[in-house]
């Protein structure tokens, strides 16, 4: 059998972390239908409303951050794996310091990015510059790099928040979601949830009469991350979103690596 290329290599592990993200779907789909979010509700005074609302905030199971802390240590293993494969082509030997630097700005770039990219040669640290997230609007680098130092020390903080459609087996004369500015009037037969945080007591519908006298509607439930410019972001997608970003990256590279 050949040997694998130093693509094929550094691809490898682009393709183990999308393996976890299709495994992170299936939890985060059996947690969904396991229908976690216990509501309550009142009726106002003359019975013309009826409200619901959130009586305890879910917890995350647990396999949930350890399957995305996998596939996200993956992504960033594969920047890593970049790094050494670009030393090693250019006739070099790497060190325990290679690896591929992530910097925020220009000035940090250029005083901590020395030990990491020596043996490289010329064009490969030029490109790798040319690469840092302070240099390409929305890339996701810095959150690679910043999740994966989180999932060395903790597990990674990801929160429920409802996302999705919500249907009525009957049409709703109106329907609010409080605190979004969503009002539906006239024959509402659904209403979507876009990003709304869990908070044990927190209203989360309004309904007006008519409504059926039916049990708490299914309110859908997503899991999403709280940093930076994936904050609120559902993780699979998120996830995804940063398996691509490292793809584009080792893309770029492709030229530097015969």
């Amino acid at each position: 059998m050949p040997l694998a290329t130093a693509v094929e290599r550094i691809q490898s592990k682009i393709v183990r972390a999308r393996a976890h993200i299709s495994a992170l779907e299936v939890s985060i789909e059996s947690f969904r239908r396991s229908r976690p979010l216990e509501l309550g509700w009142r009726d106002s005074a003359d019975g013309s409303e009826r409200t619901f609302f959130l009586k305890t905030v879910p917890l995350v199971p647990i396999e949930i951050p350890l399957v995305a802390g996998d596939a996200i240590h993956n992504i960033r293993s594969s920047l890593d794996h970049l790094a050494y494969e670009l030393v090693k082509v250019n006739g070099r030997n790497p060190t325990l310091d290679t690896c591929f630097p992530v910097f925020v700005s220009a000035q940090k770039f250029q005083s901590g990015a020395k030990r990491k990219i020596d043996g490289m040669s010329g064009p490969a640290k030029s490109a790798i510059e040319a690469s840092q997230p302070y240099s390409v609007t929305g890339s996701l680098l810095q959150e690679i790099h910043q999740l994966d130092i989180d999932d060395k020390h903790h597990n990674l903080i990801l929160t429920p928040c409802a996302f999705g459609e919500v249907y009525f087996v009957q049409a709703v004369g109106r329907v609010v979601i409080p605190g979004r500015g969503v009002e539906v009037t006239g024959g509402v037969s659904s209403v979507f949830f876009e990003e709304v945080w869990l908070e044990a007591g927190r209203d989360m519908l309004v309904l007006s009469r008519p409504f059926p006298d039916f049990v708490a509607p299914c309110i859908p439930v997503e899991i999403a991350l709280t940093m930076g410019a994936l904050n609120g972001v559902p993780v699979v997608e998120a996830a995804r979103r940063m398996a691509t970003c490292a793809e584009n990256v080792l893309s770029s590279f492709k030229s530097l690596l015969v």
